[in-house]
């Protein structure tokens, strides 16, 4: 954003609609990527201020193309001569008029943003740190940056439930994948941009910000305004308490060492609603099981697995995969890890489904809500003792499968819901909704979305199809517990030391954050690489009895309040 009166200087320094707008509010102007603000005033603002200030760092709010106001008003895309001649330029095309994924144009267009995003980055980089290269680069891009920032936040207009894991999973999509960056997850204390002067729930605070430190990162607090005024403290002593506790144990935390069997590749910034809602289906699936997991960002998959040992690779809704991505899936594979593919992953590249999962081909099911699949192998699935019709909703996919590949879960068709005394007419298809592919290169597909459906209707069925099949391969887990669903569990190493964390999140019922009900007792088991000399608690340090029984130390939390953290000394 810059000053209404350097927009009445240099108009074509700024964002402009296509029938000639700029993005303006309350006195500001919205500035363009390609516009010379950008590309060359910021780098004479960044040398003053370097050269003139000792600065530790420097942060780009709101970076790359932007298309709104605050108001949430669209102004399309922008039409400056900058974006015009460099995309004729690169393309040889005139710009799209609209948003829209079918228009070979539009999908030109981003491509074009992440190129020229980059280049801007790029240059940031390049100058800032011939400038002095100790200074920190920090934006909400991953690419040439030190410090990434996220936010936990929260807005009037966003659909519940809400999301309990927003820090964890903030922090996670970047750790696990990024060897040489920071995550910096900022915990908003304000309601909304437009409702920031009342805080949310110090219980939704004290989650975020535990969970923040718990998956890997720094802490991080804002308020828009000033401490000593400013008219809602109510959160202000939890988050005094909580920065407190990582003063005080600050050495065991910022360096944690994983220790998972399981990686889940997240989709990249072009995967649809419906693929982003698979992944954190299964995301909120492997929390609630307390499997450990690695987050594996699909953009910087290859590099991500290299030197990494996964049993269990899950691709939620995964399409569009760059090469190098495709081949390290595939290498992983060959080397013993059992790639699950949910959501139809891989549509589009029969190739890389008939490769990672023994798929041959596949018609999409126009008629899926009212049918369902019959779970009738309760050796393979333990979670269902008696058997069940499981319900199917959303996208269904009619797959075939190479020979040696078996199908799991029949697929019965829809039938008639009504009028009730009428209902009836379901028959076996012939398909399944698992197939499986036994061998040395062994994979798992469900071409439905068990995530999507479990994130936005939370029936356990959903669920226990995927963990069961997960749990198949997690012959030695590293980490086995009888804790409830509500309590959020983290195991890490640290150094040659284990790390063990639970986080009480029986408070939040889906829209409002209380205060935690005390959990336990509950017992944990933790998989040990070597022999146990104590195990205590950083939050009270009491000590924890535990008994070493070969490979894994078993202990007994017995009473869980708001959160605690096991330090095992080996």
């Amino acid at each position: 954003k810059a000053d209404e009166s350097i927009y009445a200087r240099h108009p074509d320094w700024f964002f402009t609609s296509e029938d000639g707008r700029p993005i303006r509010y309350n006195g500001t102007v919205q500035t363009c990527v390609n516009g010379p603000y950008q590309r060359q005033i910021a780098l004479d603002i960044l040398s003053e201020v370097i050269g003139r200030y000792p600065i530790d760092g420097v942060f780009f709010n709101m970076f790359g193309y932007q298309n709104r106001d605050y108001s949430g008003n669209y102004y399309g895309l922008c039409h400056c001569e900058g974006c015009k001649s460099r995309f004729r330029q690169m393309f040889g095309r005139e710009l799209p008029a609209a948003e829209d994924p079918s228009d070979p144009a539009y999908q030109d267009y981003r491509l074009f943003q992440q190129r020229t995003v980059r280049e801007l980055l790029e240059a940031i980089h390049k100058h800032v740190k011939a400038l002095d290269p100790e200074i920190a680069i920090s934006t909400y891009d991953e690419y040439m940056v030190d410090v990434v920032r996220k936010e936990s936040n929260t807005e009037l207009t966003r659909p519940h439930p809400l999301w309990r894991y927003s820090a964890s999973e903030n922090v996670q999509s970047l750790e696990d994948s990024w060897a040489d960056k920071t995550v910096s997850n900022c915990c908003i204390n304000a309601v909304g941009l437009d409702t920031r002067f009342m805080g949310v729930s110090a219980h939704e605070i004290t989650v975020r910000l535990y969970e923040s430190i718990a998956s890997g990162s720094g802490l991080d607090f804002c308020i828009i305004g000033d401490f000593d005024e400013y008219p809602d403290k109510a959160n202000f002593d939890a988050v005094r308490r909580v920065f407190g506790f990582h003063r005080a144990n600050e050495r065991h935390f910022g360096n944690l060492r994983s220790v998972a069997q399981v990686g889940l590749v997240k989709p990249d910034r072009r995967s649809s609603a419906e693929q982003r809602q698979e992944y954190l289906g299964l995301y909120r699936m492997l929390k609630e099981e307390h499997i450990p997991f690695d987050v594996l960002h699909q953009e910087h998959l290859a590099a991500a697995l290299e030197g990494r040992e996964y049993r269990t690779i899950l691709l939620p809704g995964i399409r569009g995969l760059a090469e190098d991505g495709r081949q390290a899936l595939i290498a992983a594979q060959a080397a013993g890890a059992v790639l699950i593919g949910t959501g139809r992953a891989g549509s589009g590249d029969d190739s890389f489904r008939r490769l990672a999962f023994g798929v041959t081909g596949g018609q999409e099911v126009a008629e899926v809500r009212s049918s369902y699949l019959s779970v009738e192998d309760t050796a393979r699935f333990p979670s269902f003792p008696r058997g069940k019709w499981v319900l199917l909703h959303g996208a269904f996919e009619a797959v075939a499968g190479e020979t040696g590949t078996e199908g799991l879960l029949p697929h019965i068709s829809a039938g008639r819901y009504g009028p009730p005394e009428r209902c009836g007419g379901h028959t076996p298809t012939g398909f399944c909704g698992v197939l499986h592919r036994k061998g040395p290169a062994e994979g798992w597909y469900l071409p439905w979305e068990p995530g999507r459906l479990y994130l936005n209707h939370g029936y356990e069925e959903h669920k226990w199809i995927v963990t069961d099949i997960l749990r198949t391969h997690l012959s030695e887990p590293a980490l086995v517990t009888d804790a409830p669903a509500q309590a959020e569990l983290f195991l890490h190493g640290v150094g040659q030391n284990l790390l063990l964390q639970a986080l009480n999140l029986s408070g939040f019922d889906g829209v409002t954050w209380h205060a935690p009900l005390p959990m336990g007792p509950f017992s944990v088991r933790v998989r040990v690489p070597g022999t146990v000399r104590s195990a205590r608690s950083l939050v009270d340090r009491r000590a924890i009895p535990f008994v070493q029984e070969g490979d894994y130390a078993a202990f007994t939390l017995e009473r869980l309040e708001e959160y605690d953290a096991v330090f095992i000394t080996m």
